[in-house]
């Protein structure tokens, strides 16, 4: 059995990891964003969609997963 300590130390690794690949697609979205000739708005509503999607197969919220889509197309590298 997981302990509290444990399963905290287990979050903070998980969370250290989606901070990784938020970054990581902040950055292609930015390569996207500079080649490509589409509506980054289109681009953006074909992420959320397809979130939505992923949660709803994972049995996760799917209004909750379009909220954070939202914010998570929107991230931007600091300048």
């Amino acid at each position: 059995m997981t302990t509290v300590s444990e399963a905290q130390e287990q979050l903070e690794k998980v969370d250290r990891q989606i901070l990784t690949l938020l970054d990581e697609r902040v950055s292609l979205m930015e390569e996207v964003r500079d080649q490509s000739e589409s509506d980054p708005r289109e681009l953006e509503e074909e992420a959320v969609s397809f979130w939505a999607e992923e949660a709803t197969d994972r049995g996760l919220d799917e209004t909750d997963a379009e909220k954070i889509a939202r914010m998570v197309v929107k991230l931007r590298k600091a300048a």
